[in-house]
């Protein structure tokens, strides 16, 4: 009975990890963004090689322990990979380094001794496949899936210093990481910033994002660049005559070095941790490969990692700092959200002076004080995390849970089934109405450039939008009066605006619903249902019953959908917004 139930119990919590890490992987792979660190991530995957291998019964055939990257976009044509290109193992510590190369060693019957290695910088870009027929570069695509990838010639013959032609007769494949060098990625935020347009996270994200633009000429301007890392095509004896035959042709390759022995390899990882942060592109570690590309063929591949080849990836950096002050953050949903305000620290390459504390439960368990020395963790340079108090500095015991909201003073209140609290003035919060135009500006919804966060925030304080429907009723006039004066707002900065506005009338279904705002109802669940509502007044006519017709709506989000397409004031605003706009179905 003891073992059934602990079955069961595995069960669900691999059910949830499958859920998590497929979320995760679309929002990385599909969508050009990282909702969690690196190390976080690879938590995740690593519990769920625990719980498949303690109860292989829960494996299934779409498990992400055998899935590589993610569905392939429409946008592009599909282009199949004749030797699939795989996702590396992970080692976090030496004993994994020890353990992958005893599976190796027992795989082919050799001993450490037979085996010397090729040691290369982790670059922390998008896998790319060059297809080379008689020196001219035919064909170029993603990694995709695994086994089908998308096509994007076109795009990759922006990047910098891809050779369209190279001094070699044979058909050849060429496999290597596009990234966006730092200093580039830095300048493109901060031009992005200005324009009121989202910035993104990190430049592997920039790199993804603009290499799968359908207008190339976006891409030409990215200063995209590519380190060459396999060849395929002409026969070589080793990895490291792999690296040297593409400098010869004139690819550029990351940093590699020559190891006869593990030792060796770790003191290269030592070296590299050291200057990684000197470097102008991303790096997460450092791969370390069997060198003998017969010995690599004999190997082949497990699941979805070859068995030759690991990333020894760096641990998540940590620094610490002084905790100054926590503020209160009100999001559009009304969530009250503590934000640590903390003396400004270098950490991962940028300057550090906020970080998410989630909640105050989390302030509670982690016993943090105003004035205490903490330590902050930043890997895969997401939002910084703090993981606990490095010195007691504060002799005050505990963090004041406020009662009333910072914006408009309501009480607030704690929703059941959450441990966070809430401020339940909806209609009326200002710093809810803010927020929820911001997020209606956004690119998942009506994708509105030129509208950031700094640029709502100007209009809003000068009066001329409170709704987002108030956005469809700008003139130019309005904000050559409010602002193009006052706040420094050129006149072809109002046209591109209002350009945009225009342009984002016309809407797909799908970013329609998500514009709406429902409670937990996200871009995946927001396609879902565009699929399943033919358009938007049977929507807002549905059904409890219609809704449990869905899959992947649990009870709580069809309450949320519910009061929200019963709620007066939300009809009102949906057929005003109606006015105003083109729903594009089954896009």
């Amino acid at each position: 009975m003891s073992s059934k139930l602990e079955l069961l119990r595995a069960n669900a919590e691999y059910i949830k990890l499958v859920k998590l890490i497929n979320k995760y992987d679309d929002l990385y792979y599909n969508h050009d963004t990282s909702a969690i660190s690196d190390a976080e991530y690879d938590k995740l995957r690593q519990r769920l090689l625990y719980l498949e291998e303690l109860y292989p019964i829960l494996r299934t055939p779409n498990s992400p322990s055998v899935k590589v990257g993610a569905s392939i976009s429409n946008k592009f044509s599909p282009v199949e990979h004749k030797i699939p290109m795989l996702s590396l193992e992970n080692a976090f510590n030496f004993k994994d380094l020890e353990e992958f190369i005893a599976r190796a060693c027992k795989y082919a019957n050799i001993t450490t001794e037979c085996l010397d290695y090729c040691c290369e910088q982790k670059i922390d870009g998008l896998s790319v496949s060059l297809i080379y027929e008689k020196g001219s570069l035919v064909r170029a695509s993603t990694r995709g899936n695994g086994y089908i990838g998308e096509d994007v010639t076109k795009n990759v013959k922006q990047v910098i210093n891809i050779p369209h032609e190279i001094p070699i007769v044979e058909n050849v494949e060429i496999r290597g990481e596009i990234y966006m060098p730092i200093t580039a990625f830095n300048k493109l935020n901060e031009e992005r910033q200005r324009k009121g347009k989202q910035t993104f996270v990190n430049p592997r994200n920039a790199a993804a994002g603009s290499l799968r633009q359908l207008d190339e000429r976006i891409t030409a301007k990215r200063n995209l660049c590519f380190f060459a890392y396999y060849m395929l095509g002409i026969k070589l004896t080793s990895q490291i005559n792999v690296l040297e035959k593409l400098k010869e042709l004139k690819f550029s390759v990351c940093d590699f070095e020559h190891c006869n022995t593990i030792d060796e390899f770790q003191n290269y990882f030592l070296k590299i941790k050291k200057i990684r942060n000197k470097l102008d592109y991303a790096i997460d570690g450092v791969v370390l490969k069997i060198n003998n590309l017969e010995l690599q063929n004999q190997l082949g591949f497990a699941g979805r990692n070859p068995r030759h080849s690991i990333a020894y990836k760096f641990p998540a950096e940590q620094v610490e700092t002084k905790l100054l002050n926590i503020e209160v953050n009100v999001g559009r949903s009304g969530k009250i959200t503590p934000v640590a305000i903390l003396k400004p620290v270098q950490l991962c390459g940028s300057t550090v002076s906020r970080a998410t504390l989630h909640n105050f439960k989390e302030i509670k368990n982690k016993s943090i004080s105003i004035g205490d020395v903490i330590l902050v963790e930043k890997s895969g340079d997401v939002i910084p995390k703090i993981i606990g108090i490095s010195r007691k500095k504060s002799k005050q015991t505990s963090i004041i849970v406020p009662t009333n909201c910072p914006s408009c003073a309501s009480n607030l209140v704690k929703m059941d089934g959450y441990i966070d609290i809430f401020c339940p003035n909806k209609y009326g919060c200002p710093a809810q109405a803010l927020a929820y135009i911001i997020y209606f500006a956004s690119k998942q919804c009506f994708d509105i450039n030129g509208l950031g966060k700094k640029q709502v925030e100007e209009l809003y304080n000068f009066g001329l939008v409170h709704s987002p429907i108030d956005l469809f009723n700008l003139k130019k006039s309005y904000i050559d009066f409010g602002l193009e004066l006052k706040q420094g707002w050129g006149s072809l900065s109002v046209q591109n605006l209002l350009a945009s506005i225009e342009k984002s009338r016309s809407i797909s279904f799908r970013k329609f619903i998500n514009a709406l705002g429902i409670h937990e109802i996200g871009c995946n669940l927001s396609e879902k249902i565009a699929d399943d509502f033919k358009s938007i007044d049977v929507l807002m006519s549905t059904t409890e019953e219609r809704l449990q017709c869905i899959n992947g709506l649990g009870q709580s989000k069809i309450n949320n959908i519910i009061q929200f397409v019963s709620n007066k004031i939300n009809i009102d605003f949906v057929n005003k917004l109606l006015h105003h706009v083109n729903i594009i179905y089954n896009k």
